[in-house]
């Protein structure tokens, strides 16, 4: 090992998370510093993390991440920041292939495949694999956004992880475990992201009822083939759709905007004319 090696922060963001804490920070064991964001959680998520290590850092509760992720990556001691989610698992050669970027000063962000464990099985497909996020970076070249789910622009030197299953983070989501789970999470991720497309000067049709949840499950399960994971891929594929149809339904009810139905087709046929095209 290189005695002046780069120092790396793993930045691990919480709330509640008493379930996962432990063996997320077993699996980074290896890190120069474990720093954990905490946003006030009400069971023994900070106790848990300092026995075994970390640097606890509170934050206001704001209902979803990338704010809190943001205090993180300026308050890390280090230059280099790999971020990890309390429900996610650091496998040994991701490890170590995270310092061989590191020590090797070629790449300014890397980006790492992501695992996804959905109803207790891998999805190698619909959107979820290799599921690529930038989680290795150099302070000051990535920021997240304010929004909600956000994927953040990176700047500065880039690579891709190949997509394998040992360079992959193994995310174990409570989110994905059940279909009550998908629904509350979501549920709540959709009141802000219904926030979000005001922010972003979004206009409202009315056929978009229709026409946005359709494309999404168009796109999961025809054309990132969610149906080769067979009922699983079915049921994400529906449950997305879903979810797209809360964001504008919460959208409409929350901004009250003026419904202007465009002319020429009408409704259903838009839906008819989707499907056709596919």
């Amino acid at each position: 090992m290189k005695k002046n090696r780069e120092k790396i922060t793993v930045l691990i963001n919480t709330l509640n998370e008493q379930d996962n804490i432990v063996d997320c920070i077993r699996s980074v064991e290896w890190a120069d510093e474990i720093l954990v964001v905490d946003m006030h959680s009400d069971d023994d998520t900070v106790k848990l993390a300092q026995k075994f290590g970390a640097k606890v850092l509170n934050f206001e509760r704001v209902g979803y991440v990338e704010p809190a992720r943001n205090f993180g990556i300026e308050k890390a001691l280090n230059d280099w920041i790999f971020v990890v989610d309390a429900d996610e698992r650091i496998p040994g050669q991701l490890a170590q292939k995270v310092r061989d970027l590191v020590d090797g000063n070629e790449y300014d962000v890397c980006w790492v495949p992501e695992k996804n464990m959905v109803f207790g099985e891998w999805i190698q497909h619909g959107l979820l694999w290799p599921d690529y996020h930038p989680r290795l970076f150099r302070k000051g070249f990535i920021q997240w956004s304010s929004n909600v789910h956000d994927i953040p622009k990176p700047i500065g030197r880039e690579t891709y992880l190949a997509a394998e299953q040992d360079l992959a983070i193994e995310h174990l989501s409570k989110s994905y475990a059940t279909v009550s789970g998908f629904v509350d999470s979501y549920n709540r991720y959709s009141t802000f992201e219904a926030d979000t497309l005001k922010r972003q000067g979004y206009k409202f049709r009315s056929r978009h009822y229709i026409l946005v949840p359709v494309r999404e499950f168009r796109s999961r399960f025809f054309k990132h083939k969610g149906y080769r994971d067979g009922h699983h891929g079915l049921r994400l594929a529906l449950l997305f759709a879903f979810y797209k149809f809360l964001v504008i339904a919460k959208y409409v009810e929350k901004y009250n905007p003026t419904i202007n139905n465009d002319k020429g087709l009408k409704k259903w046929q838009y839906l008819y004319r989707l499907l056709r095209d596919r």
